[in-house]
């Protein structure tokens, strides 16, 4: 039920998905990373609802005991997506006719549904925890602990490794799951209203341009927050005040 392609080169087997979705993650990352990895984008966000509620709640920790968790290079998406180069959307008009309306909302919903994925994204790709808890077998040099549980020395080797920084604290969780709660409720309200307006999110062409900028900074924590949430995002603010117009 995934789009196998380009778009999503590393989708798990149909059979797997099937019956990966059939027993209730039982941690925050193990959440994470069936979101990343579900097609159907109501499912993704439900999934992404329940997992606040239970984090609220303390009904949930953050790993699981020897196991380790990773996001796939590209999220789940569905399978009749129509996905495009960026400069083949077309024009989404100023909303005057219901047409444009339409396309504007789609747009809306597209992006609320990759907003979803990169706040899981960053929550499970940069997750200290799992990865500090030993070196990596794929890692090489001088390497050393201090008594924080910190790696330091010359480490060559595993470049898709991720460069983690500080330890991170469990409000770095709590922030990001409650980004994607808030775009889970966002995406299902547009989603809602195309519905409304007698359209559906995949109706219209979309891109990924989006993601593309997140396999871009999937190694460094600091880009990711530089490049995806204080210029991406930062653009999205700049034109909401138009598109409310």
């Amino acid at each position: 039920k995934c789009k196998i392609d380009e778009v999503r080169g590393d989708a798990l087997p149909e059979k797997e998905t099937e019956a990966a979705s059939s027993t209730k993650p039982s941690s925050l990352l193990a959440y994470g990373v069936r979101v990343l990895n579900e097609c159907d984008l109501r499912k993704k966000a439900a999934l992404t609802i329940e997992a606040y509620e239970l984090w609220e709640a303390k009904k949930l920790e953050l790993s699981e005991p020897g196991k380790t968790f990773h996001p796939p290079d590209y999220p789940g998406r569905p399978k009749d997506a129509k996905v495009v180069a960026p400069w083949k959307t077309g024009k989404r008009g100023k909303g005057g006719t219901l047409a444009n309306r339409v396309a504007m909302i789609h747009s809306f919903a597209h992006i609320e549904s990759y907003a979803i994925d990169l706040s899981w994204d960053i929550l499970v790709r940069f997750n200290t925890e799992q990865n500090r808890r030993k070196p990596s077998t794929d890692v090489h040099g001088d390497v050393h602990g201090d008594v924080n549980g910190d790696v330091h020395g010359d480490v060559h080797g595993d470049t898709d490794r991720p460069d983690l920084g500080p330890k991170l604290p469990t409000e770095f969780y709590s922030d990001w799951l409650k980004v994607a709660w808030d775009e889970a409720r966002h995406f299902l309200m547009w989603a809602d209203r195309l519905v409304e307006l007698g359209s559906k999110y995949g109706d219209l062409s979309v891109h990924d341009g989006l993601w593309q900028s997140a396999l871009e900074t999937k190694d460094t924590l600091l880009k990711r927050l530089a490049i995806i949430h204080m210029v991406h995002e930062a653009r999205g603010l700049d034109v909401t005040p138009k598109s409310i117009q």
